[in-house]
């Protein structure tokens, strides 16, 4: 069997492995990861047989294809070089073991020998919408029978036991909360307004195909809008205002994401200057920031604080995990130095809830820096400029990461989706598509 034949068989694998782990991934945000007595020992064994088969197709590369692999990725390998620096300083810490090897994944192992062509990437985000269109279904079906049930008189049992919320938000009980439930069908219908885009070629849809994706089109929204989740509904928006600015103006679509990923992160760094001031936390403004971020600000400057009581802004904290048990050891400290009980205190389960400072408290200023243009270059590799609606599952990304912790730090579907198609465009591989659809992509020319 030549080396050709080997490198067709191995990319199919991996993309039945990543679809696989994207799934997993979704499946984690629902209820039913604890129903059916799934653990995380499942997502291990995924991403170790992901790493096989890039190191299948890395060794099978030509000695050209290796440098060219290695020179456009130099700064994965740095990023990477100053994660490995303090896994070795804690000790071979597990959790930032485990943070490194999803970084790893998301940043070096997705990429186009992993991905490989549009047809082949097509069919997980199609599993993913199929998926997402199940649970809605299945969400709407689950109101609709409690609404039956009570009528009857009779207490729908799921509605006390289940460990999502089922009691708060009946639409979103099926999910592990509400902003997971809206997430996922945004991030559906980012995917579907790429694929539809994709899929005609130019010509028009029959009515039938028409009125199918329209129904679904709306089913989604009114999903969306039943679940509640803002960070969802800012993302979406973001995406709409995009896309009609895409429409409407001649911009380089690479430089609009270019553009909006600075904007992003001045949003950060303003944020962190109002928390450095150290304005007044019962001040109008303040509370009202808090409120309508439904308290994140509150664990933003928290989690400020906690980076500059451990002194890790150089090197990170090293993983979600350990940010919240710094976060806490600080906070405990502070509930007791303010007079209380240390037996009082309730320790704090809340993630980051924001992806650019998740990165930045555990991974350092000079990670942070890194992923970020490691973001611009994986942008500027796109191929398809102004060509279909690939950039609108990015838009969203960075979007929503502004309000929850999606990126590199967390095994989320999100970060999993926008690396699958920023990998589509690396550099030096070729692109056959036609004019909308990029059909093919030949990995085996190199990266």
């Amino acid at each position: 069997m030549d080396k050709i034949k080997i490198k067709d068989i191995t990319l199919s694998c991996s993309n039945i492995v990543l679809m696989l782990i994207v799934l997993f991934s979704a499946l984690r945000a629902t209820i039913f990861v604890k129903a059916l007595g799934l653990s995380d020992r499942v997502y291990v064994i995924l991403i170790l047989l992901f790493l096989c088969t890039f190191a299948v197709q890395f060794l099978l590369a030509e000695r050209a294809e290796k440098l060219a692999f290695i020179k456009n990725n130099v700064l994965v390998i740095v990023y990477l070089g100053f994660r490995c620096v303090l896994l070795i300083i804690s000790g071979f810490n597990h959790y930032i073991l485990g943070s490194i090897i999803y970084e790893t994944v998301f940043l070096l192992l997705i990429c186009p020998w992993t991905v490989g062509s549009y047809a082949k990437v097509k069919k997980i985000f199609a599993a993913f919408i199929g998926f997402n269109l199940i649970m809605n279904l299945l969400s709407m079906g689950s109101v609709i029978c409690m609404k039956m049930l009570s009528k009857w008189g009779i207490v729908f049992s799921m509605y006390h036991e289940t460990p999502g919320y089922m009691e708060a938000n009946p639409y979103a009980g099926l999910f592990v909360n509400p902003n997971n439930a809206g997430i996922m069908t945004a991030v559906a219908l980012c995917l579907f307004l790429f694929m539809i885009k994709s899929a005609h070629g130019g010509k028009k849809y029959v009515a039938w195909k028409m009125i199918g994706i329209g129904i679904y089109v709306l089913f989604s929204l009114y999903m969306l809008y039943r679940y509640g989740c803002r960070s969802a509904d800012a993302g979406l928006i973001a995406v709409l205002l995009a896309y009609g600015l895409a429409k409407r103006s001649k911009w380089n679509k690479k430089r609009f994401l270019q553009i909006g990923l600075v904007i992003v992160i001045l949003c950060n760094v303003v944020l962190l200057a109002v928390i450095a001031s150290g304005i007044d936390n019962t001040s109008e403004e303040i509370r009202t920031i808090n409120r309508l971020s439904t308290g994140r600000f509150e664990i933003w400057e928290d989690g400020y604080h906690t980076v500059s009581f451990m002194d890790a802004w150089l090197l990170g904290q090293g993983s979600s995990e350990l940010e919240i048990e710094n976060r806490n050891t600080y906070l405990k400290e502070q509930w007791i130095s303010n007079g209380n009980d240390a037996g009082l205190y309730w320790g704090e389960k809340l993630g980051i809830h924001n992806g650019y400072l998740s990165v930045l408290f555990n991974a350092g200023i000079f990670c942070f820096v890194l992923f970020v243009v490691i973001l611009w270059q994986k942008i500027g590799r796109m191929p398809f400029n102004n060509k279909g609606n690939w950039y609108l599952i990015v838009i969203f990304t960075f979007i929503v990461n502004l309000f929850e912790a999606l990126l590199i730090m967390n095994r989320l579907y999100v970060c999993f989706l926008m690396m699958i198609v920023l990998a589509m465009g690396d550099k030096g591989m070729k692109h056959f598509g036609g004019n909308d659809e990029p059909e093919g992509i030949d990995y085996h020319s190199g990266i």
